[in-house]
């Protein structure tokens, strides 16, 4: 893998783990066959995005955007990223202000200039995973999210560009991460080109000076924004809504919120704010997907993803030195070795056993009229057959990551390994 920045983040960030479930090669492939071909609703579907809108009911000037974009627009590509996004704390941490509708939350892809309007994506975040693409009013999508001002998340063109999320690959990059990961939280703010700054704020009080500082400390030192890259893109999003300030979002919102002011001087500045400010109430929020590096960095970083795990459009970008061959397709385990009598036995997903078939079903018929949980060979097809936990490794951890990926909706998933001859 190519030179990443060391820094591995806080211990939020570290531990953070986002599922990669929900889409397979073949869909990728079948997906990008349609977009292709020009059927971008066909594709939708295919990546398991219901299709809930048709352009005649968008705005001229929205509809012109999406018209222009369409042939570029990777509906794998967004879905890959919207279920890291919906598991993503910081984008979730104040549903409030996302707007969340019960179990769905939208991030909008394309956005009407005065915020009236916006085709976004609504996924779910309890079972069954779906997702839908629909027209939304105010109120019910997430401006915050910034999904719409960072196409390198759902457009062929842009997808190289997701490195840059990160910080890209240079050496001062790695300079500023090292800087954190050392715990030297002031010097990497000013190495990443910002004046620190944690005693200025507004309404200040004498007896809350103490907690300001504490607080704003606390926020700063578990905080792990794309850091290199964070004051250019402060800077160009300031230009374009006409701001002179923005607040950031860290794993701790209350009661002080981080700030950047002076986007029109050679350096802005990071300082601290009181929550309830009534300075903060005209500042807006940088959006997450604008401040953040992207999920499936973090897991490479923590060694958690490979390139084949990974959307090939992603991998390309991040780790361009490997083969893009992912995402990694769940296959059937080795068989465990399961203690059986006198003897050690293999079991598999296959529930092949070197057993009779009059013999296991004589064994789980004894339990079934209230005997004892059988054991050894038995106990493996009875454990799988129910549901139970207590089946041996690696059988236990396939059997979750199926049921994972099946509630994602991975079709193609179940019906492969069905071929490889998976018991159900």
């Amino acid at each position: 893998m190519g030179p990443l920045p060391l820094y591995r983040g806080g211990v939020a960030e570290y531990l953070r783990v986002f599922p990669r479930y929900g889409l397979t090669r073949r869909q990728i492939e079948r997906t990008d066959r349609l977009r292709r071909a020009g059927d971008w609703a066909a594709a939708c579907v295919e990546a398991g995005i219901a299709v809930e809108c048709t352009l005649a009911g968008l705005d001229a000037g929205l509809r012109a955007r999406v018209e222009a974009d369409l042939p570029f627009f990777a509906p794998d590509l967004l879905r890959w990223h919207a279920i890291r996004m919906r598991h993503h704390s910081r984008l979730n941490y104040t549903s409030h202000e996302l707007r969340d509708r019960g179990d769905e939350l939208t991030l909008p892809v394309w956005v009407r200039a005065d915020g009236a309007q916006a085709v976004g994506i609504g996924v779910r975040s309890v079972p069954p995973y779906r997702s839908r693409l629909h027209i939304a009013g105010p109120g019910e999508f997430s401006a915050a999210a910034g999904l719409d001002e960072t196409p390198e998340y759902w457009d062929v063109r842009h997808a190289p560009a997701l490195i840059t999320r990160c910080g890209g690959r240079d050496p001062h990059a790695a300079h500023v991460y090292a800087l954190l990961a050392a715990g030297r939280t002031a010097e990497a703010w000013t190495a990443a080109g910002f004046d620190v700054d944690l005693d200025t704020h507004h309404e200040p009080h004498p007896t809350r000076e103490r907690l300001f500082r504490a607080n704003l400390t606390w926020n700063l030192g578990d905080f792990t924004p794309a850091l290199p890259v964070l004051a250019a893109t402060v800077r160009a999003y300031a230009r374009r809504h006409g701001v002179a300030a923005v607040w950031l979002t860290a794993e701790r919102a209350e009661p002080v919120r981080l700030v950047v002011d002076r986007l029109d001087a050679e350096r802005p500045r990071l300082r601290g704010e009181w929550y309830g400010s009534g300075w903060l109430h005209a500042v807006p929020r940088l959006p997450v997907m604008l401040q953040d590096r992207p999920p499936d960095y973090i897991d490479l970083l923590a060694g958690r993803a490979t390139a084949a795990d990974l959307h090939p459009l992603v991998a390309a970008a991040l780790v361009p030195d490997e083969p893009a061959t992912g995402p990694r397709a769940l296959h059937l385990p080795e068989p465990a070795e399961v203690p059986c009598g006198d003897e050690i036995h293999h079991v598999g997903a296959t529930l092949q056993v070197p057993h009779p078939a009059e013999w296991i079903e004589r064994e789980l018929a004894l339990h079934a009229l209230g005997g004892p949980v059988p054991g050894g060979c038995a106990g493996v097809v009875f454990r799988w057959r129910a549901g139970r936990r207590g089946l041996p490794e690696p059988l236990e951890g396939f059997r979750e990551e199926l049921r994972e990926r099946i509630r994602y909706g991975e079709a193609d998933t179940l019906a492969a390994l069905r071929d490889e001859g998976l018991a159900l």
